[in-house]
């Protein structure tokens, strides 16, 4: 299923960043470089060598903009 999917693709990942992209997603043009960007900044300010940043998204269906889910952050 997706969730083992998800497990084989972190295991078997060889760099040091991975981004998931679902087959329904649109992102910005810039979504990874900005990423990118905001993880080595709070790496270098925390010291922390391990971050999880989540990204908020619209949802939209049938042509109508949903509320975002929640947001949280871990680092």
């Amino acid at each position: 299923g997706y969730a083992g999917a998800l497990n084989t693709i972190f295991h078997s990942a060889r760099g040091g960043f991975v981004a998931v992209f679902d087959d329904d997603d649109e992102s910005r043009p810039d979504r990874l470089s900005k990423q990118w960007a905001r993880l080595n900044d709070y790496e270098r300010a925390t010291g922390a060598n391990l971050v999880l940043c989540y990204a908020n998204r619209d949802v939209v269906k049938n042509g109508h903009t949903e509320p975002p889910g929640y947001v949280f952050a871990v680092g």
